[in-house]
This record gives C-alpha cells, sequence and structure tokens, in this order.
C-alpha cells in the first residue's frame, strides 16, 4: 500500500530581474503566501535593485 504522507514536498523560486542592467536576483522559497512574495521584493531591493530614473547611461 502507498504511504499517503507529506511526502517529498515543494520549493519555489522567487526571482527578479532589472531589465536595464539585467541583473537577476533570485531566491528559494517554502510557500507562495502573499507575505513571502513581498519579502522577495524587499530583499531583491535591498540587494541592488533600487530605480535609476533619470540615468542616460
Amino acid at each position: 500500500m502507498l504511504s499517503r504522507g507529506r511526502g517529498v514536498g515543494y520549493i519555489y523560486l522567487a526571482h527578479v530581474v532589472e531589465d536595464h542592467s539585467r541583473v537577476a536576483y533570485f531566491e528559494t522559497l517554502g510557500d507562495e503566501r502573499r507575505g513571502t512574495a513581498a519579502g522577495v521584493w524587499t530583499r531583491a531591493w535591498a540587494f541592488g535593485f533600487q530605480s535609476d530614473a533619470g540615468d542616460d547611461r
């Protein structure tokens, strides 16, 4: 008989890519809840995705 336990489970990969410089930020998450997803954006922003509005490189 098959075991009905939780099994292996899932890990979610979240990514943020800055379209101008093509810098990417990735992290693994244990769930896809709203607060977790918002935290990815906050950490990516701290990593260095601040807006360069007006920068004419």
